[in-house]
């Protein structure tokens, strides 16, 4: 398995991939090579990520620098017959190239994000056979917007008593000036 970002999604996903014993393999600039073998994990670079894995997870949220950063020669790296899952931001893969390689059958797919959502009718990934489409839905589970709901207003009430919010991802400066 490969993971493209090791953000708070790839962080959920690990313990499901897990029981099929097989390594996981990270490529997170974000993410030091020794948080990464501490959390289990394989630091690798893109390439390696994208040459070597069988399923090929993006989990990268979109900034500044990785706009389009999985480009035409990045996807032509995935074996034939892999399986690439896009589920983050669209905004990280030249979309265009996905689409051309998918239609001509070079790896399979599994996409819940697009360029531009929704996804228009004619767009030529719908016809992909080997493509599974999914609409970008999660936040919008009646559920999961109500936990989303109580995690923000505890995190609220932690920081209105003075102690720093636990339940929502922190906005870190380091990091903010990369979004």
């Amino acid at each position: 398995m490969g993971l493209v970002g090791y953000g708070g999604l790839a962080r959920s996903l690990q313990p499901l991939l897990e029981p099929y014993g097989c390594p996981i393999s990270v490529y997170d600039p974000w993410i030091t090579e020794r948080y990464l073998r501490n959390a289990g994990v394989a630091p690798c670079s893109l390439e390696q990520v994208l040459s070597e894995s069988d399923v090929i997870f993006v989990l990268a949220i979109p900034t500044s620098r990785n706009k389009a950063m999985i480009t035409r020669r990045h996807l032509e790296m995935i074996r034939p017959g892999r399986v690439f899952v896009l589920v983050s931001r669209a905004h990280v893969v030249d979309f265009d190239a996905l689409t051309d390689l998918v239609l001509g059958g070079r790896f399979k797919a599994a996409i819940d994000v697009f360029p531009e959502e929704p996804l228009p009718q004619d767009h030529p990934i719908r016809r992909a056979e080997s493509a599974v489409l999914s609409a970008h839905r999660a936040g919008s589970v009646k559920d999961d917007l109500r936990l989303i709901g109580r995690m923000v207003t505890d995190d609220l009430d932690a920081m209105n008593q003075g102690l720093p919010p636990r339940r929502m991802q922190n906005a870190e400066p380091e990091l903010v000036f990369r979004l």
